[in-house]
């Protein structure tokens, strides 16, 4: 605004040299300039607010929160609001109140303005394009960095299969007949033609393991040897069923009784843990924790059992004893016939566990939601991102503005000279390329320190490339040149014989 008001002010200013002749003070030129900016912001906050009437509620599901806003009963709203009012109206109207009331009247009525009147205002124009381009620049950095690592963490393969996995709750209201049931369970299941495996387990994937064992070590190691590993107990099928790859050893079996009892698997990130020098090492060696003795027959390759945001934390996974409760069943399903598949289980279970709610969900859709903040975050990012860029083309389209209406006659002479438009066109765009590469050299370090921050809480991230940064400055030229390109050309195109007349 201030920009514009500054653009404007070569316009008006024979009004401010009239006003000045006929008496007018400058106490009473700036009250009148800070009026006019008043009520531009008295009326800009009645728009906003019936804008956020309604955007609302695209706005709640772009956020994923209700927001019960009452404009016109919260008294903190209202003071914020007249705060907006009234620093708003200072911050903007001032500074072109000062400059426009300072002008003298002699020199204004006969047409001119002096040297540093002219590099006062521009000076402020160019500072402000600048700024508001630093802010563009980083912006757009920050929004394909943004995209980019979030769909680096799409792209990242999980260690797991989680497709085509309907999950059930494990049932609340249990007797003495729940190991006779729950075997029933998994065997009829496994029997329908739309189900390929099913697998108990304390935990799935999408979620932390929620068990945590101390004091965890190699027989015939010192106990300041141990370490802390997470623990979870399955069936021996659970494995394959997410078809998790192994660095040595085998899967779990159900047909080696031994298996159930004593067997376990470590992942590659638990076994370097306990200093075995490869996964193959492990093999065969016992560990021990929560006063039972394991062998382990096979070392896992790390898998994230939540998103790829978080590190691979060392883990046990062990048989689970039949006399355990389950908290979830995983069922591998066929690809085709899926609601007929989900009636089938139900049906089963309902037979089985009369009482408890038959809860399922996909698994695919419940690992995503883990990346429901990140894309919210990316949303919203975006979306200022380009209201940035749109301020931004403001403030140059007042600049713009500003200095084609002081050169209008510098441009008809060089019209009726002979230059096309195009060299209009070149001769203003120049000088705003370099305030868009000043912005450039601004906003590269702060955004690197910026997104390299943001990045920091991710465990998996990608680095940032230069050529982030060169793309964010090569789209700033772009839209400045699209914004200089607009004015300059129309300003060009005008009769010179309308520039060069004096009445």
């Amino acid at each position: 605004y201030v920009n514009l008001t500054t653009a404007s002010s070569e316009l008006r200013a024979k009004e401010v040299g009239v006003r000045k002749v006929i008496g007018g003070t400058r106490r009473s030129l700036i009250n009148q300039f800070l009026t006019e900016a008043g009520l531009l912001s008295f009326f800009a906050i009645v728009v906003s607010f019936g804008l956020v009437w309604v955007l609302q509620p695209f706005f709640e599901q772009l956020i994923g929160k209700d927001l019960p806003i009452t404009m016109f009963s919260d008294g903190r709203l209202l003071l914020i609001t007249l705060a907006v009012l009234i620093v708003g109206t200072l911050l903007s109207g001032l500074y072109p109140a000062f400059l426009l009331s300072s002008y003298k009247p002699i020199k204004i009525l006969k047409g001119g303005f002096s040297g540093e009147e002219l590099r006062r205002s521009n000076w402020l124009s160019k500072s402000l394009v600048s700024l508001q381009f630093a802010a563009a620049i980083a912006l757009i950095a920050g929004t394909l960095i943004v995209n980019r690592q979030l769909s680096h963490l799409q792209e990242t393969k999980l260690g797991l299969s989680i497709d085509q996995t309907l999950v059930v709750r494990g049932p609340r209201v249990t007797d003495s007949t729940f190991v006779q049931k729950s075997t029933v369970f998994k065997q009829k299941v496994e029997q329908l033609g739309t189900v390929t495996k099913l697998a108990a387990s304390t935990s799935i994937p999408g979620q932390s393991f929620g068990w945590t064992a101390g004091g965890v070590h190699r027989i015939g190691t010192l106990e300041e040897e141990s370490e802390n590993f997470h623990v979870m107990a399955a069936d021996a099928d659970y494995t394959e069923l997410y078809q998790m790859g192994l660095a040595a050893g085998r899967h779990m079996t159900t047909t080696m009784g031994s298996d159930g009892k004593t067997a376990c698997l470590l992942n590659e990130t638990g076994a370097q843990l306990l200093k075995f020098n490869s996964p193959q090492e492990a093999i065969g060696k016992n560990i021990e924790f929560w006063g039972e003795e394991f062998t382990i027959i096979g070392v896992l390759k790390d898998f994230y059992q939540e998103s790829p945001k978080s590190v691979v934390e060392p883990l046990v996974l062990r048989a689970r004893p039949a006399e355990w409760g389950v908290d979830f069943y995983s069922i591998k399903l066929n690809a085709q016939q899926l609601s007929r598949s989900i009636n089938e289980v139900e049906s089963t279970w309902n037979s089985l566990f009369p009482g408890n709610p038959f809860e399922y969900f996909f698994l695919d859709d419940h690992f995503n939601k883990q990346y429901e903040s990140e894309q919210r975050f990316r949303k919203v990012f975006t979306l200022f991102s380009g209201l940035a860029i749109f301020v931004s083309c403001m403030g140059l389209f007042a600049l713009v503005t500003f200095i084609t209406e002081r050169k209008r006659k510098e441009i008809g002479v060089r019209r009726v000279l002979g230059a096309s438009i195009g060299n209009i066109v070149s001769l203003l765009f120049t000088n705003f390329l370099i305030l868009v590469l000043v912005a450039l050299v601004v906003a590269t370090p702060l955004a690197w320190y910026a997104m390299q921050h943001w990045l920091e809480g991710f465990a998996n991230r990608i680095d940032m490339p230069w050529w982030f940064f060169a793309i964010s400055g090569i789209l700033a030229i772009a839209v400045a040149f699209i914004t200089v390109g607009f004015q300059s050309v129309r300003a060009a195109m005008t009769n010179p014989v309308e520039s060069l007349r004096t009445e």
